[in-house]
């Protein structure tokens, strides 16, 4: 109070009164620590982060505290020393830190984000709120950037994107939901598909605008894209919608067999005349992988009896690969009728 800010001297003897033995003394050390330094240079970020170690846990909230002050700059020696905190082993000290992270840390800054996402995965259910308001804090839907941490955990780290992107549906608006499907068709595929595993859960089921964009994306040339829009077209789709097994069939006929295999296995639960049928063209496809999938797709889809199905099934018995054979065989008990003899013989 009356030392000016700066003050070399003031800030020398407050450094001196860190290593007190009195745990109040200590803290008020730190308080007065943060507001005599100027953007707390280096020197005083180490003496405030050394206090984040201290055995009284008022000091090291204080500590936290004063590294998230909002008349510092951002940098990553601050964002580094809060994010150790959320390994404290008392949860007042973790909540503050979790807290703190969204004012050391900018928008969309992809450690800072997974930090807090793979806390959130292991932490109970009051500090994972926390946590996720914290996310909600650092991350916009529809914001590219944001996108590309999506992107970056669905690599490296796939249980902190899932805990990041049901945060995101937990903030989510109309608007930016809208925001979000210009980048559906990205340059970068892996940005697209971001975009649509987001829009998956963020939207309403039957939202107009969002089916629009999506049920165009299953012939995507980007198989990464077209992959994950036939996954996520049933999840957005209104159940009874007749559209939805034309616009996977439009997967069907995608140059890439990762992107046909998915396309059938999307089919699963639509029971419809149509989706069977375009199963059951899957079975005739150049690749082994779709063969499988239509398979174990129609074991779900086919009606017990169907004798379309049960010829269809007998070719495949003949397959030239031994897991498409096997699919064949499983789909046949499935859909035969006890005590058929064509089927036994």
């Amino acid at each position: 109070k009356v030392a000016a800010k700066g003050d070399e001297d003031a800030i020398a003897w407050v450094s001196a009164s860190i290593e007190d033995n009195d745990a109040l003394t200590r803290r008020a050390a730190v308080d007065a620590l943060s507001l005599l330094a100027e953007q707390q240079p280096g020197n005083t970020i180490t003496t405030i982060t050394a206090c984040l170690q201290d055995r009284d846990f008022a000091v090291r909230r204080a500590s936290i505290e004063a590294l998230a002050s909002e008349t510092v700059v951002k940098d990553q020696a601050r964002l580094d020393a809060v994010c150790s905190c959320l390994s404290d082993r008392d949860a007042v000290i973790r909540n503050t830190a979790i807290l703190a992270i969204p004012k050391v840390a900018d928008l969309g800054d992809r450690r800072a984000i997974g930090a807090v996402c793979a806390y959130a995965r292991q932490c109970g259910d009051a500090e994972r709120r926390q946590a996720i308001t914290a996310i909600q804090a650092l991350v916009r839907v529809g914001d590219e950037q944001t996108l590309t941490v999506v992107c970056g955990l669905l690599d490296s780290a796939p249980g902190e994107c899932e805990v990041l992107i049901n945060a995101l549906a937990l903030g989510a608006s109309r608007e930016s939901a809208a925001a979000t499907l210009p980048l559906l068709v990205h340059a970068d595929g892996k940005i697209g598909a971001a975009a649509a595993e987001v829009l998956a859960l963020v939207v309403d089921k039957g939202d107009t605008s969002t089916i629009d964009a999506v049920s165009m994306l299953p012939k995507h040339h980007d198989h990464r894209v077209a992959r994950l829009a036939v996954a996520v077209l049933p999840r957005i789709v209104a159940k009874g919608d007749a559209r939805l097994v034309s616009w996977l069939s439009a997967g069907l006929l995608h140059c890439e067999a990762e992107v046909r295999s998915a396309s059938i296995r999307a089919l699963v639960g639509v029971q419809s005349p149509a989706a069977t049928r375009a199963a059951v063209a899957g079975l005739a496809d150049p690749e082994a992988q779709v063969r499988r999938a239509a398979a174990e797709a129609l074991a779900s889809l086919a009606e017990q009896g169907d004798s379309n199905i049960i010829r269809a099934a007998r070719v495949r018995l003949k397959d030239r690969d031994s897991q498409v054979r096997q699919s064949a065989l499983a789909l046949l008990a499935a859909v035969a009728v006890k005590g058929d003899r064509h089927v036994v013989e």
